[in-house]
């Protein structure tokens, strides 16, 4: 797996799956959103394109209540990669 291409993707997306993780009245995403499941998960997903529709956020999620952007300079700054899975996508 690749890493992710920065000057492709400079901001990368994350949809909001739980409302609690979303405070209204800050507008700030809160630290739950980047819970792992560490029973099944090894890895967060993330949108790379700009502009994804409501659809292509929400995915096969029950629920979306929104997106947030990330910067992948930011990520990268605390040590962490990131990498395409799937690098056409």
């Amino acid at each position: 797996m690749p890493p992710t291409d920065a000057t492709r993707y400079p901001q990368l997306y994350r949809a909001i799956k739980k409302k609690r993780v979303y405070d209204i009245v800050t507008q700030k995403v809160l630290s739950g959103a980047f819970a792992l499941n560490l029973n099944r998960e090894t890895g967060m997903s993330l949108l790379k394109q700009v502009g994804c529709s409501f659809n292509d956020c929400r995915g096969h999620f029950n629920t979306c209540f929104g997106e947030f952007v990330i910067d992948l300079a930011r990520i990268r700054a605390l040590g962490l990669e990131v990498r395409d899975d799937e690098p056409e996508d």
